[in-house]
């Protein structure tokens, strides 16, 4: 059943195909830290989502978030940012 406050994501099954290897992004050399590498991606897609949508409500809708979480997490990213650019 979908709610229609969630996104609806369609996966291809030629997405999982033998030569889907070949299509997915090059992974830096390991070790990695996972979860920095899943914050600058989800940074990225709610920076674009608000310049598409040019408010928090809709993008924060549009990506599967409430309002205050996109706002919590977009400042916490944003911090971070600021932080590393620093040191």
């Amino acid at each position: 059943i979908h709610s229609p406050n969630k996104p609806i994501v369609i996966i291809k099954e030629k997405d999982f195909g033998e030569n889907s290897k070949n299509s997915l992004p090059s992974l830096p050399d390991f070790p990695i830290n996972l979860k920095h590498e899943l914050e600058k991606i989800e940074y990225t897609y709610m920076t674009q989502a608000y310049e598409v949508f040019g408010n928090v409500r809709d993008a924060a809708k549009n990506l599967g978030l409430t309002p205050s979480t996109f706002v919590r997490k977009r400042k916490q990213y944003q911090q971070k940012n600021a932080e590393s650019e620093r040191t």
